[in-house]
């Protein structure tokens, strides 16, 4: 990956062990748990990281949305499959977690204080974002997570 227009050798992902069905963000029908989300403000850059559960091997097409946006506006995406596009989620024993890392360069940055990123997953054959259930029960097409 270019930085600052260095090659620079980033960190995809980091296999875990589970703690907690405590600490679950929210849950998909396809089995698949968000378990922890940051968005942290680096040099030149901006890291997401997700925290991914598999409690089922998914049988469909899955992929990871996760944008970078100034209020609503998109100025950076890293989408694909987890952990650098290298380990998708139907390769993954059932009950494995890993900590996935989402880097994003934008051209520009309006200002920190309007800085979110928006997660999920979608099918990436349609376009089709899949829903995911709350700990507050609540039904949305991804999260939002501030700098933090």
């Amino acid at each position: 990956m270019l930085i600052n227009d260095q090659l620079s050798v980033v960190q995809t992902g980091k296999h875990l062990i589970r703690q907690s069905e405590s600490s679950i963000v929210g849950h998909y029908e396809q089995g698949i748990e968000i378990a922890y989300l940051r968005l942290q403000a680096k040099d030149n850059y901006f890291l997401l990281e997700i925290d991914w559960h598999l409690s089922t091997v998914p049988t469909m097409p899955i992929a990871v949305f996760s944008h970078l946006l100034c209020d609503d506006t998109l100025i950076a995406q890293a989408d694909g499959p987890p952990l650098g596009r290298a380990y998708p989620f139907d390769l993954w024993p059932k009950d494995t977690t890993w900590r996935d890392y989402r880097i994003f360069i934008p051209t520009s940055v309006p200002s920190m204080s309007c800085i979110r990123a928006f997660v999920g997953l979608y099918d990436p054959t349609t376009g089709e974002r899949y829903e995911v259930l709350l700990s507050n029960g609540d039904v949305v097409d991804g999260l939002y997570v501030n700098i933090g």
